[in-house]
């Protein structure tokens, strides 16, 4: 949700090898869906019944902490753990020069970009809560 990818990737798990020790990838086939307009913005796994990937606001995370029975404290915190490390990963200089389409680079990062500060000023919006 947080870099605009509305598939279904909650299913999709990689695992890395090293040293004899296997452990859970932390990201797996990750693209900003958001990107190509002609692809669908409904969210393939619901959040809070939100029927657009556009439109999920801090209100369905916290109704989807109520039907999961998960801390919306925690939840908070991880989502602006998340949205502070999204903007800082996007600021590096090692993630621009990987583009090989600095216009791509820029649309996507645009709206990576928007999408964290847009959750970041949500949550700022439910410290009353």
């Amino acid at each position: 949700m947080l870099i605009g990818n509305a598939d279904a990737h909650g299913k999709n798990f990689s695992l890395l090898y090293r040293a004899g020790e296997r452990r859970l990838a932390p990201f797996y086939d990750m693209i900003c869906t958001l990107a190509w307009p002609e692809l669908s913005t409904t969210p393939a796994m619901k959040i809070g019944k939100s029927d657009s990937i556009e439109n999920i606001t801090p209100v369905h995370w916290q109704k989807m902490t109520q039907e999961t029975r998960l801390s919306w404290p925690m939840l908070r915190e991880r989502m602006e753990e998340l949205g502070h490390k999204t903007l800082n990963a996007l600021a590096e200089p090692g993630v621009r020069s990987a583009a090989d389409d600095n216009a791509i680079f820029e649309r996507v990062a645009g709206i990576i970009r928007d999408r964290a500060l847009s959750v970041l000023q949500g949550l700022r919006s439910t410290d009353g809560l």
